[in-house]
C-alpha cells in the first residue's frame, strides 16, 4: 500500500526499540527518476535519512539507530537534488496538449521501493476549494519541469490488440521506470 506525502510529513523517525530520533519535514524525491533519495529531518532540514538506511516505513519510519541519520551536506544525490530546487507539490499539471489538470496536492510512493507511484492533482476556486480531482500515475508521467509537470494526454484511448485481452496477459504489475524519460 502507498504512502502519501500528507502522511509522511510530521511523522516520526523510530529506532528499532521505538525510541524517536527525529521528525520528517521534507522528502527529497529525484524528479528525473521519481526515487527517493532520502528524507530531511528536524531541525529545518540540516538531517537527512537516506533510503537504504530505512528499515522499515509505515506510519513511521523505523531505523536502526541514531547514527543512520546524517548531516544534507554528507549525501551528494540529496545535495544535488535540492540545489536544482525542482518540487512536485503545489506544481501545475499540463496534459502533453497543454490542457491544464490543476495542481499536485499529494504524492503516493511506494514504501518498499521508494518511487514515486502517483500523483493526486485537483483544480482549485479561489485556491479554497478543489474540484476535479484527479489520480495520475507514474506511467502517465512524461516531464518534471521546474514550472509545470507533463503527463499523458488522460482522455486518449489506446487501442488493446484482441491477443492482449486474455485474463493472463492482463495481470501486471506496475513498478516505476529507471527515468521518466523512458515511458
Amino acid at each position: 500500500m502507498d504512502r502519501y506525502y500528507s502522511q509522511t510529513i510530521g511523522s516520526a523517525v523510530l529506532t528499532t526499540t521505538g525510541i524517536p530520533v527525529a521528525r520528517i519535514v521534507e522528502i527529497v524525491i529525484d524528479t528525473d527518476t521519481g526515487k527517493v533519495a532520502g528524507f530531511l529531518l528536524s531541525p529545518r532540514g540540516q538531517y537527512v535519512l537516506a533510503t537504504n538506511d530505512i528499515l522499515f516505513w509505515d506510519q513511521h519510519i523505523f531505523v536502526h539507530d541514531e547514527e543512520d541519520i546524517l548531516e544534507t551536506d554528507e549525501i551528494i544525490k540529496v545535495q544535488d537534488i535540492l540545489k536544482k530546487n525542482i518540487s512536485i507539490l503545489r506544481k501545475k499539471v499540463f496534459t502533453k496538449n497543454g490542457r491544464y489538470l490543476g495542481k499536485v496536492y499529494d504524492i503516493g510512493i511506494n514504501p518498499k521501493l521508494f518511487v514515486l507511484t502517483k500523483l493526486a492533482v485537483a483544480k482549485n476556486v479561489l485556491g479554497l476549494f478543489p474540484f476535479d480531482e484527479k489520480i495520475i500515475a507514474h506511467k502517465n508521467i512524461l516531464e518534471i519541469k521546474n514550472d509545470r509537470i507533463i503527463v499523458k494526454d488522460v482522455d486518449a484511448k489506446e487501442r488493446v490488440p484482441e491477443k492482449a485481452r486474455s485474463a493472463k496477459e492482463n495481470f501486471q504489475i506496475d513498478i516505476a521506470p529507471s527515468t521518466f524519460k523512458d515511458l
